[in-house]
């Protein structure tokens, strides 16, 4: 079994705990939404023992694209403190832009949909667009099967 931590970071920072291995698609252990920008996040990795609970990481990548006049850089720093936390494990980047696999409605679809401001959701969105993009058979096939 791989227990795959998710984050959405910013000043309130996405975060989902999932498993999956070879048969079994991702499932949902718990979630929450981490408070306080880069330091709530520091304190939730070690208050919660991630580098040893989490066998992946997989966070959103911030980027520069121009659109935003005077940017949140929360972001940014959040992601280079998971850099540097993840260095003994796997751990992948992924634009925003992933999380549009998987919508409001699907995740319904799969009981993976609750209620609150939707920054732990797009934790899980991450993830699943992660395994959806690594190929990981079980969860296309459960989260992604082909539309005939």
């Amino acid at each position: 079994m791989t227990i795959l931590a998710g984050y959405d970071p910013g000043d309130a920072t996405g975060f989902c705990l999932s498993y999956y291995d070879a048969i079994t698609p991702l499932r949902h252990i718990s979630h929450t939404i981490i408070k306080g920008g880069l330091p709530g996040v520091i304190e939730h990795w070690y208050a919660n023992n991630i580098a040893n609970e989490a066998d992946e990481v997989v966070c959103e990548s911030f980027r520069l694209d121009g659109r935003t006049q005077n940017p949140d850089t929360i972001p940014l720093e959040i992601q280079g403190a998971l850099t540097a936390l993840c260095w003994e494990m796997p751990f992948a980047l992924q634009a925003n832009t992933y999380k549009s696999h998987v919508t409001d409605a699907k995740l319904k679809e799969l009981e993976l949909w609750w209620p609150g401001e939707g920054h732990d959701r797009d934790a899980l969105r991450h993830s699943l667009a992660y395994l959806k993009t690594r190929g990981h058979y079980p969860t296309l096939r459960w989260a992604f099967p082909p539309q005939l």
